[in-house]
């Protein structure tokens, strides 16, 4: 078996170890993507009323919303550091107990050699569980949003939107041969 296919699974167990994290940090990241448009769309409603004159709450609404949005950026933040510095630490302590009751650290040259060992693995596999989580699951979870309202907006619109999208896909599976 591929090493690597080993150590997206491992990555995969540990999002699922940490599933109500996991699962947290989806819908707020999903509330974030609604909350980034928010401002946008006041902004449209705002510019379409300046002919009236009648503006309404739209002001304030607008000023609300450009202090929600960077505040929930900022609790997503800090909710994926919470997740990541738990597991980590947590992965490290259970793996290098594993290591001691089993014999490994004999001498304190080995023991640091497995320590070593155990951290670097303990950190490739959290970093990678905390860039899906971060970085991969938003991007896609912008893409639906943004494919959505488009599509919603204008059919035209949203559909050369989703062309552009697949066909760098499509490119990059073709030349990855994945």
């Amino acid at each position: 078996v591929d090493p690597s296919w080993r150590f997206f699974r491992d990555v995969g167990l540990l999002v699922w170890e940490y599933k109500w994290f996991s699962l947290a940090i989806v819908v707020v990241t999903i509330f974030q993507e609604f909350a980034a448009l928010w401002p946008v769309t006041l902004l449209g409603q705002f510019v379409d009323r300046l002919e009236t004159g009648e503006l309404g709450n739209t002001v304030w609404l607008l000023f609300a919303a450009t202090l929600f949005y960077p505040g929930l950026a900022r609790a997503n933040v800090i909710l994926r550091h919470v997740m990541f510095y738990n597991a980590d630490f947590e992965k490290r302590v259970e793996m290098i107990m594993a290591a001691g009751e089993e014999g490994y650290a004999t001498d304190l040259e080995s023991a640091g050699t497995a320590h070593t060992r155990i951290v670097n693995a303990v950190s490739g596999i959290t970093n990678t569980m905390y860039h899906v989580l971060g970085s991969f699951t938003p991007v896609i979870i912008k893409v639906i949003i943004v494919s959505g309202r488009l599509l919603a907006y204008n059919r035209a619109l949203g559909l050369v939107y989703l062309a552009s999208l697949v066909l760098p896909a499509l490119l990059t599976v073709l030349f990855n041969r994945i």
